[in-house]
């Protein structure tokens, strides 16, 4: 065998993907104590702009917020978090990107299925099919009480939700297919045969109908596992 040959690699190569975790200032806890960090702009909406065009231009797939549901008191003085909600802040960067992926965490311990589903649709609706989503359960009780709660629910039962959550919500994007949609001047503007009625009987959901929505360049948001 030359120098210049390589023996078969029967490994079939797979694609390296790339997406940006974008998390205030940087993830090391003392970036924004740099001269040249961006502290000051974390609420402006023009930086995470600019921060969604880079990574695109870069190539990556994703651009991804994560999100929590309370300041993190204490330990909020040693540096910044979270500060736009991410979901109005992707739909803002679909206007200002053509291509990359949005994605953002939602917590299934707090969000109900139809209020996640409609949001998300929403915004893939509007960037043009580009919407994915991170599910979670969250991790403190003081998120917990920001949503009337005493406490976080027990692993096992936060996971279970989890589960039938993730379920509606995939349930309700595929309730409305696009075809439903007929926009006939004399006629129906909704073929509601083609409609799917959902209908859970579990605890924490119950009586769910279609979700409505406008259509679609996908099928359905992507879901982000982790």
């Amino acid at each position: 065998m030359s120098h210049d040959q390589t023996p078969h690699d029967p490994t079939p190569h797979r694609p390296v993907h790339l997406n940006l975790f974008a998390h205030g200032c940087g993830h090391h806890s003392a970036a924004w104590r740099a001269e040249d960090s961006t502290v000051e702009r974390l609420g402006d909406i023009t930086y995470w702009e600019e921060l969604a065009r880079i990574a695109e231009r870069g190539r990556f797939d994703a651009f991804f917020l994560a999100d929590g549901q309370s300041a993190g008191v204490p330990g909020l003085a040693n540096g910044p978090r979270w500060l736009l909600e991410p979901l109005t802040t992707l739909t803002v960067l679909s206007r200002a990107t053509a291509h990359i992926g949005l994605v953002s965490t939602i917590s299934a311990s707090f969000w109900d299925s139809f209020h996640a589903a409609r949001i998300l649709a929403g915004l893939d609706h509007i960037s043009g099919g580009r919407a994915g989503v991170n599910i979670v359960t969250s991790t403190t009780d003081a998120e917990a009480r920001n949503h009337g709660m005493d406490g976080l629910p027990a692993h096992a039962q936060r996971y279970a939700r989890a589960e039938e959550f993730t379920s509606v919500m995939l349930r309700l994007w595929d309730s409305w297919p696009a075809e439903a949609i007929l926009a006939d001047r004399d006629g129906d503007y909704v073929d509601e045969s083609r409609l799917q009625s959902i209908d859970c009987s579990r605890s924490t959901t119950q009586a769910i109908t279609s979700l409505w929505r406008a259509r679609s360049t996908s099928p359905r948001p992507r879901r982000a596992d982790r």
